[in-house]
């Protein structure tokens, strides 16, 4: 990443504060290769927090302080990638890039995961052309490419510093990259099953095993309980304080998907 803008990111992502958190997944795959990723870099980190947007579910294990992956929180410390207001704790491009509804069209529209990659500079030199593909296909951040091809390349030429995605997307068109996400099943979401409490999912984690053979792609095996329900509100504008607020999202530029307690 670029030393500049990695600069700018919040205290806590620094490598020697990473060690004693708990971290809270929530519910797609650009969460869960994040944990994956975090964990291998950082083995201490455990998931004992799962957040569907509608609840937060946490296991028996206590939880002092938690880091929120592939989430936009309000308050506390959290990776994310959408467009949100503004938390002084959210490692996100587009919060550090002071990004919002005037320049909207600016968004970094790649993510969680390879903001993570980014920041603490994985060598991506050694990958397969089909492991970079997946990676790019996460979050369908390849689509950007296609709507504007320079900020494309601003994000993962300059600021990432992955040229690689840029060479890799520019060999295909859209549909060749919804094809692996049809093959991965990376639509596909992560939910707490009723009858156990555990976590379940029809992403195809043993096929991704498979392609990325040096990581672990299960889910964590623990039973996972509501420790507190939201109320999801779709607005063009927030009717919400701040502090009622969980996690928001603007997920177009007049439009913002948020939780309430």
């Amino acid at each position: 990443m670029k030393k500049e803008i990695k600069q700018k990111f919040p205290k806590f992502c620094q490598e020697n504060l990473m060690k004693e958190e708990n971290l809270c997944l929530s519910d797609d795959i650009d969460s869960l290769f994040s944990c994956i990723i975090l964990q291998k870099l950082f083995p201490n980190l455990n998931i004992d927090v799962f957040y569907d947007f509608n609840n937060l579910y946490k296991t028996d294990a206590e939880v002092k302080k938690c880091i929120g992956v592939d989430m936009d929180l309000v308050r506390g410390k959290c990776w994310g990638n959408h467009v949100t207001v503004n938390n002084p704790k959210s490692a996100n491009l587009n919060t550090i890039l002071k990004i919002g509804k005037s320049n909207y069209t600016e968004k970094f529209a790649g993510s969680t995961l390879l903001t993570i990659l980014s920041y603490y500079n994985i060598d991506l030199s050694n990958l397969t052309e089909k492991q970079l593909e997946l990676l790019i296909s996460i979050d369908v951040a390849f689509k950007q490419y296609y709507f504007n091809k320079d900020i494309f390349k601003k994000y993962y030429d300059e600021i990432l510093e992955y040229p690689i995605f840029t060479k890799i997307v520019e060999k295909h068109d859209a549909d060749y990259f919804y094809n692996i996400i049809k093959e991965y099943n990376l639509h596909e979401h992560i939910w707490v099953d009723i009858l156990d409490n555990t976590l379940r999912t029809r992403i195809k984690l043993d096929k991704l095993g498979e392609l990325f053979p040096s990581l672990s792609f299960n889910l964590p095996k623990n039973q996972f309980k509501v420790h507190r329900s939201f109320k999801i509100v779709q607005s063009s504008y927030l009717k919400h304080d701040e502090d009622e607020i969980f996690s928001c999202a603007r997920t177009y530029k007049n439009a913002l998907r948020y939780s309430i307690k």
